[in-house]
């Protein structure tokens, strides 16, 4: 949240491009520059919004990566198993609603793994940022709210790939859900 905080903090420091430019360079009372003054007063509010954006890409960072190993183990782990003579999922010769389904979990499980990745490459990005002032008002917060869609955008793409999977071996163990 200090991230959030330090970059609305930059904008008001931009207010510098509406004052004459020769007043960037005057001293103030304690003989400090503008910029100088404003670098000092924040030094406390960097340090602690990088040490918040770190716990937060990290922590968001092992809940991607696991998201990712299990797509790509659930890739090689069809539901319903493969055929022992040609090695292709068992599920491409049964119905055609069977065969959607197996779609969806494909495509899905795809995407998750996909999306999944790109959300610990932006994580990533925020570990390594080198946490400049100017980082704060765009490049952090930016990979931080792309991160947060493509982490919550994978995990709605893996449970979408889990219902398929649930609906491609529901009939194997158990037969059909009763409503009644």
């Amino acid at each position: 949240m200090t991230c959030f905080i330090n970059a609305e903090g930059i904008k008001w420091y931009k207010v510098e491009r509406l004052v004459p430019p020769n007043y960037k360079d005057h001293l103030n009372e304690s003989h400090s520059k503008p910029h100088t003054l404003f670098t000092e007063e924040h030094k406390d509010l960097a340090k602690e919004g990088q040490k918040w954006m770190k716990n937060i890409a990290g922590s968001c960072m092992v809940v991607g990566t696991l998201i990712a190993a299990v797509m790509f183990s659930s890739a090689f782990t069809i539901p319903g198993g493969n055929d022992e003579k040609s090695g292709l999922p068992v599920i491409l010769n049964t119905n055609k609603t069977d065969r959607h389904s197996f779609l969806v979990f494909i495509i899905s499980n795809g995407l998750a793994l996909f999306i999944s990745s790109t959300s610990v490459l932006m994580f990533l990005g925020i570990l390594t940022a080198r946490y400049g002032e100017d980082d704060f008002l765009v490049s952090l917060p930016t990979k931080l709210i792309m991160g947060m869609a493509c982490l919550f955008f994978s995990i709605v793409t893996m449970m979408i790939s889990f219902g398929a999977a649930m609906f491609l071996v529901g009939p194997e163990i158990g037969g059909s859900i009763s409503t009644t």
